[in-house]
């Protein structure tokens, strides 16, 4: 019984059931875009192999340990290697793979910006070179451009609105403990509405600020 509990709520159990609940298994070419919970290489090659759908998330560096099989091939950053490496740095690791006519090229990115960011993906792999993000660095009053893998921007293109739809969830919310599960829904959904709030006034006070005028 834990077993097949287990099995249910694993990651890469729930979005299969979601497509399928969607009705979305014979849609072919769609990208799927995670965060680090639901990123794992097995998800990754499923929905390829099952879907032919690609994929991009992020992961989590880990301590060193042996590495086999599908294993993530970069680990974890000591605090002393980070301040040897310049921010922009990178590093690629691709996998490929062959059934029939078909091919999956699994990529894992490693990127250093002012903390280590690790990229698992089929999407924007293997020739596609660098790009620039801008960022501020010590010393500089303005940002400047920093160069970034290409997944880095296709990443924040797509994710960018549910990173920071998080992060402020986290920073500032109304949720109270509790048990209920229908207060814990009516919690979330008041955050999110209160957050849309926050962006349509940010965005009519900067539309106002810009022409000089004030809406009343």
């Amino acid at each position: 019984m834990e077993n097949n509990t287990h099995e249910y709520n694993k990651a890469s159990s729930i979005v299969k059931r979601l497509i399928n609940a969607a009705g979305l298994t014979t849609q072919s070419g769609r990208i799927l875009y995670t965060d680090n919970w639901y990123t794992s290489v097995s998800l990754a090659r499923d929905l390829y192999w099952e879907y032919k759908w690609l994929f991009v998330g992020t992961i989590i560096p880990t301590e060193k340990k042996g590495r086999e099989g599908y294993d993530i091939p970069f680990h974890k950053l000591s605090k002393g290697a980070l301040r040897t490496i310049v921010r922009g740095w990178s590093r690629r690791a691709t996998l490929c793979e062959k059934r029939g006519n078909c091919k999956l090229v699994l990529q894992v990115t490693n990127w250093r910006d002012k903390k280590q960011v690790m990229f698992l993906h089929t999407h924007v792999v293997e020739g596609v070179g660098n790009k620039t993000t801008k960022r501020y660095i010590k010393g500089s009053r303005s940002r400047v451009d920093l160069p970034c893998p290409a997944i880095q921007e296709e990443y924040k293109l797509k994710m960018n609105g549910v990173d920071r739809r998080d992060r402020d969830g986290r920073d500032n919310c109304t949720s109270l403990r509790t048990n209920r599960y229908y207060l814990r829904i009516w919690f979330w959904v008041l955050d999110g509405v209160i957050f849309c709030v926050f962006l349509v006034v940010v965005f009519f006070a900067k539309e106002a600020h810009r022409n000089g005028s004030w809406y009343g």
